[in-house]
């Protein structure tokens, strides 16, 4: 975001990488996701009307950029290198937000869609909702991104075909956040290779009907890659293919079905979940297929309730009975029922417990029943079943009855499946990542390590001299910390993670944020915690995810944007506002840049499409000559030598997204050139004058000043959501929604005594363990540099083999093709 180096990094001692005690951490509780899913839109997307409903991007321009790429497998922790794109992280995270995380387990970004394999146990596959498709081959212990460029890496369902396991079905899109999709993806290699299918039936009319809710594979014609049926439940009907996804019909009315099951026993047999409104000609119900999905009807009505969402369920142990939770237009849990084909009835089920608050005080079943809901019934025994909201239940009567399982588990459940080979194993998808239980839900083990699926807001910070350390905020997942290259990251601040800010004079306390502009002063060394809540009474306006920013010329002094622009000058313990209503009535600030060279000169951006500046330290504020469009302003960067140049990132679609001021604000022109007509979130000035912008697909740079755009190769085709370049590391880092964090080094790496990761002149047990550690998720000293030391073999990755070879090298045996002992 903001070129201000010392403005947006942070210190990081070995007592910062401590998880905060849950005073800080566990009383942040995670924004509501309706709340959070319209900020998003206005925040990235712009005002209602501006831009396609819930994307940002259309789907002809998401092609257009994209073009016919495709994924490939890739593993391990990859050692940084010079002038190329590398994931440094997080690979996992461990987040103290007390009842709301997994600690002492780890989590990781969202996942709505997972699946089994049929016949091997040990592979598994989980889709996130931002990051993409990824793979396990030996049950959760290590993971391989399958999709990561590919047309949309928002997945919403994933289907194995039955017989051939190797032919895997993908729908992309995901309703419940500003992401997109394409279509349909299809395998034939277990995903090792990809194609895309379907996109002008998925994304015809609306745009919100990009997002595929359910898939599946017709049990009688599975098997081939030209004769398989497949359905598919979306926004606007079912869909069916009759070829293995190569083309789709719309099978149904234009309706919202939310999920798709097949009767376990009779394939003939499918059933559908419809939602929307009690007294419309389709009232929500169940409907159901006789002919495998050629002809519909409905078979059961819910009166006189409307249902926003529903979930179903099927089970062997009782064929012809469908299993029914349902969501209200209130957000609550609507209902469970069970639907039997033999009585053509519907029975309804009482769901005692989730209703009713936890002894412990702990919220229950929730009220975000149209983001989070989930349900299985058990292949063996129908006697027990799995629902899930914000936290998760299960009955072992039939639905009569409901306890809450995975106390200690990450909250917002999103699906489970039970393991029809072995109804042990049951794997859940939430806010925190993928989960195993091996015994019927008593117990649940993270499979997150390995899992760079994190979803970054803006407002990241970097370690002033270590090119490794990094302070950033997600969504749902609080505010991370990490140094020295540790694959898994520790929370220091929990609800949904914002802007960072450091002071330069103390570096040992640095600014964290939640949802609505709520802010912390820390101290990295203690842990403690201060509230420097601003008051924006006012206006009572705040973007969901505020930006402040601090001013490195006197760190003592931060800005912070509602409707006005805040300052205080004593590190927030009084704030003043400096500024009249800079929105255009109802909007709220976005973005605030200061001059690096001059921080009397302000540049503030808002939702609504206003650009302010002032050159006098706030006095008096003035708009620009130039019309720029009325979408977000979502980022500055201020040339870090020159104040009067800066460049301006706007969101949304349908025009110009990058203009630049070489007069100090006062007109401006516009440099989008050739880039896609997408929401473009970041910008920032590298080393020799360059520009780089980040948008949906990529980080994009510009040698002239915005004259020509080349996308940088090397990274996943994914939202950029912040930029920073450190001068003093020359590193430039982005952070993804949906792909963790990723590194840019501009100047090639110095010689180091491979082996050696604590610098003491010697390659021994010490350093084996210390890269053991490190890959296991043990904070290790600040004194130890991981990379390149830590690639013993000079392979380019950091991995257990390499902690091998050091202990080889220790006792004097060699490995064939290690570089352990030698300076490279």
């Amino acid at each position: 975001m903001n070129t201000g180096i010392m403005s947006r990094v942070v210190r990081l001692t070995a007592a910062t990488l401590c998880v905060v005690a849950a005073s800080v951490g566990a009383q942040q509780r995670e924004g509501d996701s309706e709340v959070r899913r319209r900020a998003l839109i206005e925040q990235w997307d712009g005002v209602a009307g501006a831009t396609e409903a819930s994307t940002g991007v259309s789907f002809t321009s998401w092609l257009a950029a994209v073009g016919s790429a495709r994924g490939s497998l890739r593993a391990a922790v990859t050692v940084p290198q010079a002038q190329r794109w590398t994931s440094i992280g997080p690979r996992g995270l461990y987040m103290d937000n007390g009842f709301f995380g997994s600690l002492p387990q780890l989590d990781a970004g969202r996942v709505p869609a997972l699946a089994f394999h049929p016949t091997d146990r040990n592979i598994i596959y989980a889709g996130t909702s931002a990051g993409g498709v990824w793979k396990s081959t030996n049950e959760g212990a290590s993971w391989v991104p399958l999709t990561d460029t590919e047309c949309s890496l928002a997945t919403g369902s994933i289907a194995i075909d039955p017989v051939n396991p190797d032919i895997v079905y993908v729908g992309t899109g995901e309703v419940y956040e500003a992401t997109a999709g394409c279509g349909v993806l299809r395998s034939t290699d277990g995903g090792a290779t990809w194609s895309s299918f379907g996109a002008n039936v998925f994304t015809q009319n609306a745009a919100t009907s990009w997002a595929i809710y359910s898939l599946v594979v017709d049990r009688a014609s599975a098997g081939t890659t030209n004769a398989t049926t497949l359905l598919a439940a979306t926004l606007r009907g079912i869909m069916r293919s009759t070829n293995s996804g190569q083309t789709w019909t719309v099978v149904t009315p234009a309706l919202t079905f939310s999920d798709l099951k097949q009767h376990p026993t009779d394939p003939n047999v499918l059933y559908a979940a419809r939602v929307g409104v009690a007294s419309s000609a389709f009232p929500p119900g169940l409907w159901r297929s006789n002919d495998r999905g050629a002809n519909w009807a409905q078979v059961a009505t819910f009166g006189t309730d409307s249902v926003q969402r529903m979930e179903i369920a099927v089970s062997p142990a009782r064929p012809g009975s469908v299993w029914m939770l349902a969501g209200r237009p209130d957000r609550q849990l609507g209902g469970l029922w069970r639907w039997d084909d033999a009585t053509n009835s519907r029975t309804t089920l009482d769901a005692i417990g989730p209703r009713q608050p936890e002894p412990s005080g702990r919220i229950n079943f929730g009220g975000q029943s149209d983001y989070n809901l989930m349900i299985a019934v058990d292949p063996v025994d129908d006697n027990v079943i799995y629902i899930g909201g914000v936290r998760a239940y299960k009955s072992v009567d039939g639905g009569t009855s409901f306890r809450e399982m995975a106390e200690r588990i990450h909250v917002d459940w999103h699906a489970v499946a039970v393991d029809p080979n072995d109804a042990r194993r049951v794997l859940a998808g939430n806010d925190g990542g993928l989960f195993l239980s091996r015994d019927k839900g008593s117990t649940w083990q993270s499979l997150n390590a390995g899992l760079t699926t994190s979803l970054h807001y803006p407002g990241l910070s970097l370690h002033p001299t270590d090119p490794t350390g990094v302070l950033t905020g997600l969504q749902d997942n609080g505010t991370i910390i990490t140094r020295n290259g540790i694959a898994q990251w520790n929370g220091v601040f929990g609800g949904d993670g914002a802007f960072t800010a450091i002071n330069p004079d103390a570096p040992t306390t640095y600014y964290v944020s939640s949802q609505n502009g709520n802010l912390f002063r820390m101290n990295g060394t203690t842990g403690a915690a201060t509230r420097i809540w601003v008051d924006t009474t006012t206006e009572r306006r705040r973007a969901f995810i505020a930006p402040f920013v601090l001013d490195a010329s006197r760190p003592s002094r931060l800005y912070f944007g509602g409707a006005r622009l805040f300052r205080t000058e004593n590190q927030g313990a009084a704030w003043t506002p400096i500024s009249p209503d800079l929105t255009r009535g109802t909007g709220v600030i976005n973005a605030i840049a200061l001059a690096p060279s001059d921080s009397n000169v302000i540049f503030v951006g808002t939702n609504d499409g206003n650009v302010r500046y002032s050159r006098d330290f706030g006095a008096t504020w003035l708009a620009p000559q130039t019309t720029l469009p009325t979408r977000t302003i979502t980022d500055f960067a201020v040339n870090p030598t020159n104040a009067n140049t800066a460049v301006v990132t706007i969101g949304g679609s349908g025009g110009p997204h990058v203009y630049i001021t070489r007069d100090g604000g006062a007109t401006w022109s516009n440099i989008t050139g050739t880039l896609p007509d997408v929401t473009t979130q970041a910008v920032v000035w590298g080393p020799g004058g360059r520009l780089y912008v980040g948008n949906m697909y990529g980080v994009y740079e510009s040698t002239n000043e915005g004259q020509s755009w080349t996308r940088q190769s090397g990274m996943p085709t994914i939202r950029i959501t912040d930029l920073v370049y450190n001068a003093r590391t020359n590193r430039l880092v982005a952070a993804t929604y949906g792909r963790g964090i990723w590194a840019y080094d501009f100047a090639a790496a110095t010689e180091v005594l491979r082996g050696d990761v604590n610098n003491d002149g010697q390659v021994n047990a010490a350093d084996a363990l210390l890269i053991q550690q490190a890959l296991i998720g043990v904070q290790i000293p600040s004194t130890v540099s991981l990379f390149p030391a830590a690639d013993a073999n000079c392979d380019g990755k950091m991995e257990i083999l390499d902690a091998l070879v050091v202990l080889k090298f220790a006792v004097g045996e060699t490995v064939a093709g290690a570089c352990a002992g030698t300076r490279r």
